[in-house]
């Protein structure tokens, strides 16, 4: 379902809105899952709007984005396992647990288990304003100034499989440890992944844009600032015996932070020779960069000591640059132009 507003004009303004809503029923059934949160169902909605405004001597811009999806994993199903870990998850029932089932054919019902510290549902969301701004001076002169944001994140807490129970060697209270016939049993998972990651960003530029007589020009100031962050937890059983396993839980976490300064000028100039046919143009920009990472890794083995299991790693640069630029073309017609040009270029890290 879509609903638009269009063209709203007054006084010099313009505006546009426009709603997207999006529903997807299941794949499948989930026994474990409530209605509407079966494998591949989504829900989704959404917001673009933009709004133009225009006087004598100023211009705006501004659009926003908002989008929020809840959605499911797909319907994963267990094909094939070793025949040690097959001796191991057909002990499930006797332990609380799901049968196992071996299948490459699709199956519905589809049993995932969800333990009670994975959300019940993968989340994104989107959320971006982009503003520009023009004011002219005079008829020669005019400041500009572009502006943006951008925000996204997204929780995927994904399930690969159902409640499958069996004996460890060393419980964990995530996975309802219980007893059964004097042995420790608990939630053995062949896979989760909760996964977390989130990105925003912010950027501002500032130019100014002008002709003098015989020259164009364009100077401004540049900046951007981005943190991207990531929590990527796992869980997995690792059989070591028909009667034995271990639950590993390795942990993946890190944030990075970047950010630019830069300022630049670029000027064209056309001498009073060649009718007017040849433009000669130059340009130059300098640029600051800071990257920062800052790592945590958890091995999650039980065999190993705390003080081996955590790894912490910090990395800081920062770069420094000049470009510049020439160029020089000709315009043999109306339709038809030739250029030489020279040039540096940069990518930070």
């Amino acid at each position: 379902m879509a609903a638009y507003a269009k063209d709203a004009e007054a006084r010099g303004l313009k505006a546009i809105i426009a709603f997207l809503h999006r529903d997807r029923g299941d794949f499948v059934d989930n026994p474990y899952a409530s209605s509407g949160k079966d494998p591949a169902a989504l829900h989704s909605n959404a917001v673009w709007a933009k709004v133009e405004g225009n006087s004598d001597l100023l211009k705006v811009d501004y659009s926003f984005e908002w989008d929020h999806i809840d959605s499911q994993n797909e319907g994963y199903t267990l094909a094939a396992m070793t025949p040690l870990n097959q001796a191991y998850f057909s002990q499930s029932p006797q332990n609380g647990g799901d049968p196992l089932v071996l299948s490459g054919y699709r199956r519905d019902p589809l049993p995932l288990y969800r333990p009670s510290f994975l959300a019940d549902t993968q989340r994104d969301f989107i959320l971006a304003h982009t503003l520009t701004a023009e004011y002219d001076l005079n008829d020669n002169v005019t400041l500009k100034s572009i502006t943006g944001y951008r925000h996204w994140f997204a929780s995927t807490p994904t399930l690969y499989g159902p409640h499958l129970r069996g004996p460890v060697i060393d419980p964990n209270p995530l996975f309802n440890p219980t007893t059964v016939g004097g042995v420790t049993v608990e939630d053995t998972p062949v896979f989760e992944a909760p996964q977390d990651t989130g990105q925003y960003q912010w950027s501002q530029e500032l130019q100014v844009v002008g002709t003098a007589d015989r020259f164009k020009y364009v100077a401004g100031l540049f900046y951007f600032y981005e943190h991207v962050h990531e929590d990527n937890p796992n869980e997995f059983t690792i059989v070591l015996a028909p009667n034995l396993a271990t639950v590993f839980t390795p942990e993946l976490k890190y944030q990075e932070n970047s950010s630019s300064y830069a300022a630049y000028g670029q000027t064209s100039y056309t001498p009073p020779i060649l009718d007017d046919k040849l433009e000669l143009t130059g340009g130059i920009r300098y640029t600051i960069d800071h990257r920062s990472i800052d790592v945590f890794y958890n091995q999650g083995s039980p065999f190993l000591a705390p003080s081996d299991e955590i790894q912490n790693r910090t990395g800081l640069h920062d770069f420094y640059n000049f470009n510049y630029l020439g160029e020089a073309a000709y315009k043999f017609t109306g339709d038809l132009m030739g250029y030489i040009r020279f040039s540096s270029g940069y990518r930070a890290g």
